[in-house]
């Protein structure tokens, strides 16, 4: 991905969003962020990981997520898309979900 096998983060940030697991981001450079997701505990007993990562491969691969590059017994690494929270006037709302 990045050719060298040593990556170097800058301006680590600790995002607020995470409802059940802890997001930072690092900038790996000026022009690409990755997105680290600690899941939080216990979380695994009412969420399927394995269904929720495959979901996101299959986001990815169509462009509709940012790819993942690792998984970890206790969460992911993956890359950063910019974007805002949808909102649940958005979601009623029948232009936004066309889509």
């Amino acid at each position: 991905m990045w050719g060298d096998p040593v990556i170097w983060l800058r301006a680590v940030l600790v995002l607020t969003a995470g409802i059940t697991n802890k997001i930072m981001s690092a900038s790996v450079d000026s022009n690409e962020k990755l997105v680290f997701r600690i899941f939080g505990k216990n979380t695994e007993n009412f969420i399927d990981r394995d269904r929720e990562l495959s979901a996101m491969e299959k986001l990815a691969r169509e462009g509709l997520a940012a790819p993942l590059y690792a998984r970890f017994s206790n969460g992911i690494l993956c890359g950063y898309l910019p974007g805002t929270t949808v909102t649940a006037d958005q979601l009623k709302n029948t232009h936004m979900q066309r889509q």
